[in-house]
């Protein structure tokens, strides 16, 4: 069901406390916002911003995890 509301913010939350295994890209869409909106509409602690400089940092430190399963929708 889409929602138009005047905060799209609040209308993610409660798509996401309704359906926590959505899939983000999807809800992006269905509110007509970004990825990074929905990604910030999160709650705490479930997605962190880094800064892309970064990359070559985590991307190593990822890599002395061990076996990673890494799904990409």
């Amino acid at each position: 069901m889409d929602q138009t509301v005047d905060d799209p913010v609040t209308a993610i939350r409660t798509a996401l406390a309704e359906k926590p295994d959505g899939v983000l890209e999807t809800l992006a869409e269905r509110h007509g916002v970004s990825l990074r909106m929905v990604l910030d509409a999160l709650p705490e602690g479930q997605a962190t911003a880094i800064d892309g400089a970064r990359f070559p940092e985590i991307w190593a430190e990822l890599g002395t995890w061990g076996t990673v399963m890494l799904i990409v929708h």
